[in-house]
């Protein structure tokens, strides 16, 4: 129920159960409580001087199960040439699906670019951001890359398919798996929305290209991060906010 940050108070009480429930502590501790729109991006550890990454928890904000997603992809499957989705059933195209909810949202969502990062996080141990849900984008008609690349993967899990959150130097696009287990990955990038379908399907696929070769040239692996939803929901344990 928070929608801005606000203001709260954690109480702790500790008390000596072998020893009549004595108090050893209670003390009233200040505390902000952050949106829940507002999320982590990476959370410093003092100990060592390092940030850890926390793009993972981006599988939260997609909600396949979510009403608004669920009336939405009739309007998909009208933009399929077999005016229905099938996930990966039988020899079904995966690519044309994700076209499908591609030109859903640029025809009909009529999705437009706008960046609302600011979330009003006081902590200066955690980077955090304002992101979209994807109830949100659909009423609003709009969204920067990484509420573009949640509402995107929201309705392709939402159609049974197996999508990724890719996580890119200052920017995130979605991914697919071409098919059930099949390793193989389609790229695209959500704010191309004002392009067509195969335009950003080779946009995405080349900026990861580029990136993966930084990652071999550097050894430095936090350049890119993929998180496949099946992974979040089943080794993480990280399930949609609403």
């Amino acid at each position: 129920d928070v929608t801005e940050i606000t203001r709260a108070s954690l109480n702790v009480l500790a008390e000596d159960l072998d020893n009549n429930n004595r108090i050893e502590a209670h003390k009233t501790i200040p505390v902000w409580l952050l949106a829940r729109t507002s999320v982590p991006l990476a959370t410093y550890n003092p100990s060592d001087g390092t940030w850890k990454d926390m793009s993972r928890y981006f599988g939260a904000f997609v909600t396949p199960n979510h009403p608004e997603i669920m009336r939405f992809l009739r309007k998909v499957a009208a933009r399929h040439p077999d005016m229905r989705l099938v996930g990966y059933q039988g020899d079904a195209d995966v690519d044309a699906q994700a076209q499908a909810v591609f030109d859903a949202l640029k025809t009909d969502a009529q999705i437009v670019y706008v960046n609302s990062l600011r979330d009003f996080n006081p902590d200066a141990g955690v980077k955090s951001q304002r992101l979209r849900l994807p109830a949100e984008s659909l009423r609003d008609q709009e969204a920067n890359c990484i509420d573009g690349a949640v509402l995107f993967a929201s309705l392709l899990e939402a159609l049974s398919l197996n999508p990724a959150i890719v996580v890119l130097p200052a920017h995130v696009i979605v991914a697919w798996e071409t098919g059930p287990q099949s390793g193989e990955w389609r790229y695209l990038d959500t704010t191309k929305l004002d392009k067509n379908f195969d335009f950003a399907l080779k946009f995405g696929a080349a900026i990861t290209k580029a990136v993966e070769q930084q990652v071999a040239d550097t050894g430095k692996q936090d350049l890119l991060y993929r998180w496949p939803l099946r992974d979040l929901r089943s080794n993480f344990g990280i399930y949609p906010l609403e």
